[in-house]
């Protein structure tokens, strides 16, 4: 014998899906099998503040079947209410994923310090404007990239590619390096040494394999326009004097790497811009970090140890 609670959630279930399709449909029913929906609700409702399950169950199976002969055409079976329910939730999903929200994964080291191999950070779809999912056309621009933001684009040259790298010239902007110095039509960016040997891990292109970063790295703050961040140089390897100039076209942006000596960016292959349309979003909080030097649970002890784990301290970090 069912339970008084289940009978009487059951029986809500039908009387709210009784009241739906009369409201709807009422009026393709016959007069006289309205009067019968109607009064076996009216039954259902006063047997459900009672309290015997028998009686409710009876009431609701009997209502159950007129609802079935009346609007047996229209009714909605459990399955296609399941079935109909999950597919509005893929659809939300989906059209968040496409023109909202989008997680992204750090696959290289070309954005270390900033970024990290197996960061998963969130980008923001609509800070620019709404952009045609899967082509490079923007539908509608209520925004622009700023120097210093961290966006994600379609390679302009790899289009089946999603890149990441920091906006460093905007639209009219003449882009130069001089001894590593970012110059920006004609004017500094300075920049302020932090650590003459930073250590960091980087990963194998097949992810196979984690290994000390080469070289001997040192660490910057730079300060772009006002956007501080830092960036990362190898000072045993010979630099090019001068780089550039490199000037930046109408609907377009200039990009480089934190990492600046392992970024294939737009100073490379001939030389590239991102026009606005590539642009998927603005990287702005990481959410999940999973890399060497995270923490794991050790086998058989059960004692932490530092392996390729969570990385909890870059959980919800904004980035800069």
């Amino acid at each position: 014998m069912p339970s008084l609670r289940s009978a009487r959630r059951d029986a809500r279930d039908l009387l709210k899906e009784a009241r739906g399709l009369v409201k709807k449909h009422g009026k393709r029913t016959s007069p006289e099998g309205f009067a019968k929906v109607g009064k076996a609700r009216d039954e259902l409702e006063a047997a459900v503040r009672t309290n015997q399950p028998d009686q409710i169950v009876g009431l609701t199976r009997k209502l159950d079947e007129l609802l079935s002969q009346q609007f047996g055409g229209v009714r909605k079976s459990a399955i296609r209410q399941t079935i109909e329910s999950v597919g509005s939730a893929v659809l939300v999903a989906l059209a968040l994923r496409l023109f909202v929200i989008e997680m992204f994964k750090i696959p290289s080291g070309s954005m270390i310090p900033t970024l990290l191999i197996g960061d998963h950070l969130f980008i923001s779809k609509l800070l620019y404007g709404a952009r045609m999912p899967f082509m490079n056309h923007l539908l509608v621009r209520w925004g622009a990239p700023k120097r210093g933001d961290v966006i994600v684009f379609n390679s302009p040259i790899e289009g089946d590619k999603d890149l990441i790298k920091r906006v460093v010239g905007i639209p009219g902007d003449t882009v130069e390096l001089r001894h590593d110095v970012v110059y920006i039509n004609g004017v500094e960016q300075p920049r302020e040494k932090l650590a003459e040997d930073f250590q960091f891990w980087d990963r194998s292109e097949d992810e196979s394999q984690w290994f000390p970063g080469q070289g001997m790295n040192t660490l910057f703050r730079e300060n772009l326009s006002g956007e501080v961040h830092q960036t990362l140089e190898r000072a045993d390897v010979p630099h090019p004097p001068e780089e550039g100039p490199y000037h930046v076209p109408p609907g377009s942006v200039f990009v480089l790497g934190d990492n600046r000596d392992n970024s294939r960016d737009s100073r490379f292959d001939g030389t590239w811009t991102v026009p606005y349309g590539n642009i998927k979003g603005k990287a702005f909080v990481i959410v999940f970090s999973w890399g060497k030097g995270g923490w794991w649970f050790c086998h058989g002890e059960g004692a932490l140890c530092a392996v390729s784990g969570f990385r909890t301290d870059r959980f919800f970090k904004l980035i800069h």
